[in-house]
């Protein structure tokens, strides 16, 4: 099993999820897959795994984490590029989204409203919940 980060986006296309994650590589943020087949994609949520080589997200973790802690324990050196590439995300794409970090074969067990700025800062202190959803509403135009 693996840890699997993922940012589900709301109303976005696949061919813009696929804009995105080609701008977040060249802006060397980490890396963004898009996640399953063309005919998945055209009936369900758009979702990205964000990892640091295209894998899973393994990489990111602490040489302490645990998945029965309530908190992930992640490698300080990458809670900043990770925080600036769901950020990023965030904005590009206007719309809502998602952002969970769940071991494989764990569920969701409580979804948490949150403003970007506050998920990012969730990010940047490595507070992470490891059976959590952040999710973040679209933004308004003003």
């Amino acid at each position: 099993m693996c840890l699997e980060v993922s940012i589900e986006l709301e109303g976005a296309s696949r061919e813009t999820a696929s804009d995105l994650a080609r701008a977040a590589k060249e802006e060397g943020q980490l890396h963004l897959r898009l996640n399953g087949s063309r005919l998945a994609l055209r009936k369900g949520p758009t979702v990205l795994s964000l990892s640091e080589d295209g894998g899973c997200g393994c990489s990111l973790l602490a040489d302490d984490a645990d998945w029965d802690e309530d908190r992930w324990s992640m490698r300080p050196e990458v809670l900043p590029r990770m925080a600036t590439t769901v950020v990023s995300l965030g904005e590009a794409s206007g719309g809502g989204l998602t952002f969970r970090a769940l071991w494989g074969g764990d569920s969701v067990k409580e979804t948490l409203e949150v403003e970007l700025g506050e998920l990012a800062e969730i990010i940047r202190s490595g507070t992470i919940g490891t059976k959590v959803a952040y999710r973040v509403g679209p933004r308004i135009a003003t």
